[in-house]
């Protein structure tokens, strides 16, 4: 009897931030045919030996890569001699360790938010040369947002996990230099994936710049014009009022960010 073999299309696992580039994968086997009284070798070289053909496919050999991941380990899980059976799981790459470096798997994703802004904006009565009058207004213009998330696997050592999800809670609202750019951190954590392992990751934004305005330039008629807005560096906001001495002014970074730029924490780049 021909040792005849199919990959189990119900029982494949693959484990990776893009599904075009898995860090580990797993397929199950199921032979028949197979000789009795075999050892766990004997088994896998007749499974590799097996008839390829439409409805049959071998084990594949220790070299054969999936995804371009070496073959890392070949498990007979179960065997029987009496029917000849035997289920065979294969696996690429790495899945869990037991302590050791985490397999080297990174993500960074980008995407813009198209959102409105709203930047406010006197208006003041002008009888003669003299101001006595302002009232406030706003007006929606768009601030597209650039979130970033950033995504590592880590190996949950000495409590890394919870530090690391304590780090971004307590820092959620400042800035932080990553490529080149001061950017606001939103959120992150820590998501395990096992008990000593998981993602940490975290999610920045930054916000563009925004153009100015001139006195007249958003309204302005027979004894009324609008006082100048000044322009958003990245980051900024406006948050304090129009005053009739300089108009509508950003208010400073360090003020909105609570003090100075962070450094990338360590994890990202470790």
């Amino acid at each position: 009897m021909e040792v005849t073999g199919v990959r189990q299309p119900n029982e494949r696992v693959v484990y990776g931030p893009q599904a075009d580039s898995p860090y580990y994968v797993r397929y199950s086997y199921a032979f028949e045919g197979l000789s009795d009284s075999l050892t766990p070798g004997e088994i896998i070289s007749q499974c590799r030996n097996a008839d390829s053909s439409d409805t049959s496919t071998p084990l594949p050999e220790s070299t054969a890569t999936e995804y371009g991941l070496p073959q890392t380990r070949v498990d007979v899980r179960r065997y029987s001699r009496q029917t000849g059976q035997a289920r065979i799981v294969v696996e690429w790459g790495i899945r869990s360790f037991s302590g050791g470096a985490a397999p080297d798997v990174a993500s960074e994703r980008s995407q813009v938010i198209q959102e409105d802004y709203s930047q406010p904006y006197a208006v003041v009565f002008i009888p003669g040369v003299f101001r006595d009058q302002a009232e406030t207004f706003s007006r929606r213009i768009n601030r597209p947002r650039l979130r970033t998330t950033i995504r590592r696997f880590k190996t949950d050592e000495n409590g890394l996990g919870d530090t690391i999800s304590g780090d971004i809670t307590d820092n959620v609202g400042r800035l932080m230099r990553w490529r080149n750019r001061d950017r606001i951190i939103a959120g992150g954590g820590f998501q395990p994936t096992t008990q000593t392992q998981g993602y940490a990751y975290i999610i920045l934004d930054y916000l563009p710049p925004v153009d100015g305005v001139l006195q007249g330039e958003i309204f302005s008629d027979v004894g009324y014009e609008n006082l100048p807005v000044q322009a958003l560096g990245a980051n900024q906001v406006y948050k304090i009022e129009p005053s009739l001495s300089v108009g509508t002014i950003a208010e400073l970074l360090d003020v909105t960010y609570r003090g100075p730029v962070l450094d990338t924490f360590g994890w990202i780049t470790q």
